[in-house]
């Protein structure tokens, strides 16, 4: 609990999250670009900015994504299914000298689950921790002014719940894994040790700061051998200092994942009615607009929406992807 308590006394008090002038000129100067929004992957963590050497910077990341609506081949499926995946994470990225970062995130997570899969009752609201995930962070690169680039690797650790279960047992909910389980990709851990990768790049003039982030989450086989589709994340931001303690950011962000694989079901499109548009994925472009105001100049708030450029053909089609933002005022 020590370095959870460190963390969140390090939220209450002032501290600069990157190097600045003498002169504190708020969002008009470099205003720091943010990218969140992501349910399965910490992007705020995976940024190209480090903290200073021996300074800790608390992480604060809310993420929730909700779907009342299923595809599989571009075809309308599951029309009585609706689902709200909502992830909280608290962690911290400390410096350790002036290219190296180590970060730690804890999510939890709730899940709710309402309506019904394949013409059966399927419902469940869970609330449980989830995969703990350690990093580190190097500077690769450093150029005029502001240019800096950096990557950002790390592990998932099987931590939280991983095993909830639907609450009725028929057979749309025991054809993934046999009982009454809720799909891999919905429960709020893997159980498996997973892998992160990315790399991010940033650049400020005066109150323009704009930003590009690649990210990837890797699964490896967790219980019954079940294995969630690895996971891509491209993102391009940028921030505006509209007034002094006033931004604007927008960007696009790309979301691209593999197939879950489950030993027990049937793949899909193989006498799989019931379970159709729950165990596929496909590309998601979305718009990512934002807003951010600093509060008492300590931190800063806001919050972002992801509205859907194209709509998958396959799988999840989010209604509404909603994202907290909150950091320590630079």
């Amino acid at each position: 609990m020590k370095p959870l308590a460190a963390i969140m006394i390090a939220m209450l008090v002032p501290n600069p999250a990157w190097p600045r002038d003498a002169e504190d000129r708020g969002f008009l100067d470099r205003p720091p670009v943010f990218i969140g929004g992501e349910q399965d992957i910490p992007l705020p963590l995976f940024g190209a900015d480090l903290p200073p050497p021996g300074k800790l910077v608390p992480d604060f990341d809310v993420a929730s994504v909700r779907s009342n609506g299923w595809r599989s081949n571009g075809t309308p499926v599951q029309p009585a299914l609706g689902v709200t995946l909502t992830t909280i994470r608290v962690g911290g990225l400390y410096g350790l000298n002036e290219s190296w970062a180590a970060a730690l995130s804890i999510p939890w997570k709730q899940i709710s689950i309402r309506g019904g899969i394949g013409g059966q009752h399927a419902t469940r609201n869970v609330l449980a921790l989830g995969g703990a995930a350690v990093l580190g962070k190097r500077v690769i690169w450093r150029g005029q002014s502001s240019d800096q680039a950096a990557v950002t690797f790390g592990i998932e650790l099987p931590t939280g719940e991983g095993k909830a279960s639907f609450d009725q047992a028929n057979p749309s909910t025991t054809a993934y894994f046999g009982a009454p389980l809720i799909p891999a990709s919905w429960q709020p851990a893997t159980g498996s040790l997973n892998g992160y990768l990315g790399a991010a790049y940033r650049r400020a003039q005066g109150r323009l700061s704009y930003a590009a982030l690649i990210a990837a989450k890797l699964h490896t086989p967790g219980y019954q051998d079940a294995v969630i589709g690895n996971i891509l994340i491209l993102s391009a931001q940028a921030t505006y200092g509209i007034a002094r303690n006033f931004a604007f950011g927008l960007g696009v962000t790309c979301r691209v994942q593999g197939n879950d694989r489950y030993p027990n079901a049937p793949p899909p499109g193989v006498n799989q009615p019931a379970l159709a548009g729950t165990t596929t994925h496909a590309l998601q472009l979305s718009l990512d607009p934002s807003i951010r105001l600093k509060v008492a100049g300590r931190v800063v708030v806001g919050v972002g929406f992801r509205p859907l450029l194209i709509r998958p053909d396959n799988g999840m089609v989010p209604d509404a992807r909603v994202y907290l933002i909150f950091y320590p005022s630079p």
